[in-house]
């Protein structure tokens, strides 16, 4: 019973201090672990460190090169967005976390505050990402096929085709189809893959989000061709559209050998890059300075109207 009543009294701890600020959007690639404010309430005409974190949680060394706070006027908020902040990539291999950068920066809230007031404040983080999809692909030659038994047969074709593949932890996950066998001699195939949004922001491009928005080109990818083996061809997909931003597809131009003995392995690979944005807020609460006295709050409607007195706390 009593680790049951410590165990309580720790969630409501937890559940309360959240209630002075949010933030903190999880996901692969470079994430805000922290955006809150030292303290609050604070006074009107109080100042106090705003606090802002990131981290690289994906397996691609990326640079923070733009960061923009907004959600209210007057309180100071830096208006140079431009930052450089390069964070290296994690390591699943070692277990070693990607970079992090951190800045504080100080707001004062406006002394013309005449009555307890809660504020949200937001923070934009946009950097360059890039995916890479590596996968196995098996190629059985047909007269080989015949010499098998019924059962061998079945064991080669099930284990054709994508045997094996890879996407590296990043905003975007890159994924094909997988199982179906590949028969030599067949020449040029379609092989179709699939993005999915996996952070939780939205990718782009162009120079911001905001822009990106207004010009259309919010959730687009660029589909780069990282094969070397010249199996695979992506060449004419180039830029594509997420629908909602969270999912897509395209297919690439797959050669396949015209004669192998037995069978073969061929690895290909390709590469998506975007840019990408996070979001995260923060609220803080502004009380009045002491002894002032509340600002009646008059509201008007067609027929009456009727004054009331706040009062601050």
């Amino acid at each position: 019973m009593k680790r049951f009543f410590i165990l309580l009294l720790l969630m409501v701890i937890v559940v309360i201090s959240g209630c002075v600020s949010t933030g903190g959007a999880g996901g692969p690639g470079i994430v805000i672990v922290d955006f809150s404010v030292d303290y609050s309430p604070i006074i009107a005409g109080e100042t106090v460190g705003l606090n802002l974190e990131v981290q690289n949680r994906g397996e691609y060394t990326a640079t923070v090169d733009r960061v923009e706070y907004f959600g209210v006027s007057g309180w100071g908020l830096p208006t140079d967005t431009s930052k450089s902040w390069n964070l290296a990539a994690a390591d699943p291999v070692t277990g070693f976390e990607g970079g992090t950068q951190a800045e504080t920066i100080t707001i004062t809230a406006p002394s013309s505050i005449v009555s307890k007031t809660n504020f949200d404040l937001g923070v934009r983080v946009e950097y360059p990402y890039q995916t890479y999809f590596t996968a196995t692909m098996r190629v059985v030659e047909q007269n080989y096929l015949r010499t098998l038994t019924k059962s061998e047969r079945e064991r080669m074709i099930e284990s054709g085709g994508i045997r094996q593949s890879s996407s590296t932890s990043a905003p975007l996950s890159v994924s094909t189809a997988s199982g179906s066998h590949f028969i030599a001699g067949r020449g040029d195939v379609t092989v179709p893959f699939r993005i999915t949004n996996v952070g939780p922001g939205f990718p782009y491009t162009g120079t911001d989000a905001e822009t990106a928005a207004r010009s259309g080109t919010l959730y687009q990818v660029t589909v780069v061709d990282l094969d070397n083996t010249d199996q695979l061809n992506c060449d004419g997909v180039g830029t594509i559209t997420l629908s909602r931003g969270k999912n897509g597809g395209f297919g690439c131009t797959l050669s396949i050998p015209g004669t192998v003995n037995n069978f073969a392995d061929y690895t290909f690979s390709v590469g998506l890059r975007y840019r990408y944005y996070v979001d995260g807020s923060a609220s803080i609460t502004v009380n009045p300075p002491y002894g002032v006295t509340p600002t009646p709050v008059t509201t008007t409607t067609s027929t009456t109207t009727t004054t009331t007195t706040i009062t601050a706390s």
